[in-house]
């Protein structure tokens, strides 16, 4: 709970009172949650850790095997050549896992071919094969004038074009050390198994991996975390991710090769997702 929360609970036990006097018991239940507790006193990160556990149980319920919602998955960067994540309007096709956790199985459309964009066309992952396989100037790639006009949009201190420039340099040069770190240090897991709930001094996902979906018939899409991807792409390595979702129907599959020894030889058998079961 916030701190500065404290100080409202009056005002939201009145406020359940008003409710329940108006609508009646059943109404004021659906709105508690999303008015009062839920959206008033529980912080980003409590919501993210709440779904994430409640899917990990509901999973349990439903599923022979499903798997640990903070599972990590060890895959090869290159691999990962689509991403689902929204439609051509722009709504989620997977419930995004900041309001809905991760390790989520769900049924649906969701993994369509018309739901699927390329990972090469978003700016960031574009950036690095243009700094470090075409050899090109910060100044000259798709992404800082990308970034250049974002902050000129933003006004204020970074109205004037010499300070977007600056900004938007600023900004690449990080990830340049990042990619340079990474390098010469080699890729890095951040979220500790041994700790399944990380330093709460950061939200939970800053310590995720990156973040995919696994479609029916096992098909691995980008989800979050485009900087990492970009970054393992170019220098062609391994990388651990974690699942935001799972298509219900490949979660049966899981389930099967857990369950049926003669289902063992189909061609899945080796996916990565697979290991903790067969």
């Amino acid at each position: 709970m916030k701190f500065d929360s404290i100080y409202m609970i009056p005002h939201y036990l009145s406020r359940i009172i008003e409710i329940k006097q108006e609508d009646g018991f059943a109404k004021l239940i659906k709105k508690s949650k999303n008015e009062l507790l839920w959206s008033k006193l529980l912080t980003r990160e409590h919501r993210f850790r709440y779904h994430t556990v409640k899917n990990k149980y509901e999973n349990k319920l439903r599923y022979e095997c499903p798997a640990d919602p903070y599972k990590i998955i060890d895959i090869k960067a290159s691999k990962i050549e689509y991403m689902i994540k929204t439609n051509d309007c722009g709504e989620y096709v997977i419930p995004p896992d900041k309001k809905f956790g991760i390790g989520q199985i769900v049924d649906g459309e969701w993994d369509s071919d018309q739901n699927q964009k390329n990972v090469y066309q978003m700016p960031e992952i574009k950036y690095f094969r243009e700094r470090y396989e075409q050899d090109k100037d910060i100044e000259k790639t798709e992404y800082y004038r990308d970034l250049v006009k974002r902050y000129e949009r933003i006004g204020g201190e970074f109205k004037k074009e010499k300070n977007a420039k600056n900004l938007a340099k600023k900004t690449l040069k990080k990830y340049d050390n990042l990619y340079n770190k990474i390098r010469n240090e080699g890729y890095k897991k951040k979220h500790k198994e041994i700790n399944k709930r990380p330093n709460s001094s950061r939200h939970v996902r800053d310590n995720l991996e990156v973040l995919v979906s696994i479609g029916r018939e096992g098909d691995i899409y980008f989800f979050d975390g485009r900087h990492r991807l970009g970054i393992a792409q170019v220098l062609d390595i391994k990388i651990p991710v974690q699942v935001v979702c799972r298509h219900k129907k490949w979660q049966v599959i899981r389930d099967r090769i857990c369950d049926d020894s003669s289902f063992k030889n189909i061609k899945t058998y080796y996916h990565p997702d697979l290991y903790d079961v067969r």
